[in-house]
């Protein structure tokens, strides 16, 4: 929304803008200003008050007040992309640290003016705390969490905004700090290490599969066979075997090349893999149609090492 000479002016004055601030912004004020040479973070711009975001905000030469910045706010889903116009607008200089303020303050303002419309950034910061918590604080149970109540801040938004293609994601690295796909497998893993201290992590890893699988029409065959393998695993650990089952078969039955299906789907049932349902036999009988399934060679010999270490049992 663009400022109008004869529009009320943004400082709060109740004047028109031609009559108050308008030439009054000087391009070269800020070069000495301490605000402006500061590398600011999200934090320090948390603890400002709202009508101290937008002070600044003018001094700096952004024209905004509470309702042009809540009527642009709520047609973009991107603070990215809310800067970008105004780096046009505003002849902003990208190169300087007043355009991080800048950046904030959209992140910053949005949460506290119209929390109910989540922005692309917000939904990054969620995913990266999750990593934090697992990287730097090695708290894998923390991060499950943040993960899981982020998947479904994330779901919420991409059916609002009709987004159900993972390379699509994957290539929105000016907004993302990661690659969702990696994040899939990520989230996959972590919630499996803590299942196994915490069995209730099983229904959420169980879950989050499920709905990875139903919700992007994109997955690669490598990543959609790994998935449907973790999903009939967490149903083998609920005890719902005619389902994994059920789930594995129809999946084969579409995928003649998917070696790896049967030799997850034989470890499930694998004695010597401390399987919860052990079948030796049936076991066998899934790592022998890996054998036959498998085109590279390297399958074939982690399929073949594993029927005869039961063979020869």
């Amino acid at each position: 929304m663009k400022l109008g000479r004869n529009d009320t002016c943004p400082c709060g004055s109740g004047k028109k803008y031609k009559k108050c601030c308008m030439g009054k912004i000087d391009p070269n004020q800020s070069k000495n200003d301490k605000d402006a040479i500061i590398w600011w973070t999200q934090d320090m711009v948390e603890e400002l008050p709202t009508e101290e975001i937008f002070r600044k905000l003018m001094k700096f030469g952004v024209l905004v007040n509470k309702e042009m910045f809540i009527n642009e706010i709520s047609e973009s889903w991107s603070a990215n992309d809310i800067l970008k116009k105004w780096e046009k607008r505003y002849k902003l200089d990208i190169y300087s640290p007043i355009i991080d303020f800048i950046y904030l303050a959209i992140i910053v303002l949005s949460t506290r003016l119209v929390p109910d419309h989540l922005l692309i950034e917000h939904l990054d910061h969620m995913v990266e705390t999750g990593y934090n918590a697992w990287e730097m604080e090695d708290n894998e149970q923390k991060a499950a969490m943040i993960w899981h109540d982020a998947w479904q801040e994330w779901k919420n938004w991409l059916k609002n905004h009709n987004i159900y293609s993972v390379k699509k994601l994957d290539g929105m690295r000016d907004k993302l700090n990661f690659f969702f796909s990696e994040w899939i497998t990520d989230f996959e893993t972590v919630s499996h290490n803590v299942g196994t201290d915490l069995p209730s992590f099983h229904e959420i890893r169980f879950n989050f599969i499920s709905d990875i699988l139903n919700f992007f029409t994109d997955l690669n065959l490598s990543m959609k066979e790994n998935l449907t393998r973790v999903q009939a695993e967490e149903l083998f650990h609920q005890g719902r075997i005619e389902e994994a089952n059920q789930i594995l078969e129809d999946y084969a039955r579409k995928h003649e090349n998917c070696p790896w299906l049967f030799i997850g789907w034989g470890d499930l049932y694998n004695p010597k893999m401390g399987s919860l349902h052990p079948d030796k036999q049936k076991a066998k009988e899934l790592y022998k149609e890996a054998i036959k399934r498998a085109v590279e060679e390297n399958d074939r010999e982690v399929a073949t090492a594993r029927f005869y270490r039961l063979e020869n049992d």
